[in-house]
């Protein structure tokens, strides 16, 4: 849902959004119930792509396989078909070989040193850091994409720029609702 504001924010405000790999089965370990870690394996090897993709394509590829594998995540469609995914994303589906590929690995790790700088240990996905603060924050967690995108930014933004703070947070008071595919 985060990645959803972030498109529409990015619109909204002339943004660059710079997609970065993050990976639970790498935060996690195998400290995972089996529901859960089959989950961030499959997610990791989805990684693995992302990175092949970055590395060839750029941040624009990496965006069409990242949007289109959520929806089919969130929306139980087969988010482990990775060669589906980068057809439906208008990629070549070669690029699915790179899933098993652990050359990969060593970007992802330095991916996910690089969110702990900037947001600390013990924060997870997502993470969120505006090139220049020298900072980053675990969040939002959003349920929707708020009809104003563009003022959550300001606000996100705002926020980030106060080099204080360190936490905003509340329980969840309703499920997602996701946004029809673009």
């Amino acid at each position: 849902m985060t990645s959803r504001w972030l498109v529409e924010a990015a619109t909204a405000r002339d943004l660059t959004i710079g997609w970065r790999p993050y990976s639970l089965k790498v935060k996690h370990g195998d400290d995972r119930a089996e529901k859960h870690s089959k989950r961030d394996v499959a997610s990791h090897r989805a990684l693995r792509v992302i990175v092949a993709l970055d590395e060839a394509l750029g941040n624009d590829a990496v965006a069409a396989f990242y949007t289109e594998r959520g929806y089919r995540a969130f929306g139980g469609e087969g988010a482990d078909d990775l060669a589906g995914i980068l057809v439906a994303a208008g990629l070549d589906p070669a690029h699915a070989e790179a899933a098993d590929d652990t050359a990969h690995d060593p970007s992802i790790d330095a991916s996910m040193d690089e969110a702990h700088r900037l947001a600390g240990d013990s924060s997870g996905s997502p993470i969120i850091s505006i090139q220049g603060t020298g900072r980053g924050y675990f969040g939002p967690v959003l349920t929707a994409v708020p009809a104003d995108a563009g003022a959550l930014w300001d606000l996100v933004a705002g926020l980030t720029a106060i080099p204080e703070l360190h936490e905003i947070k509340r329980d969840r008071q309703t499920g997602p609702s996701f946004p029809p595919r673009p």
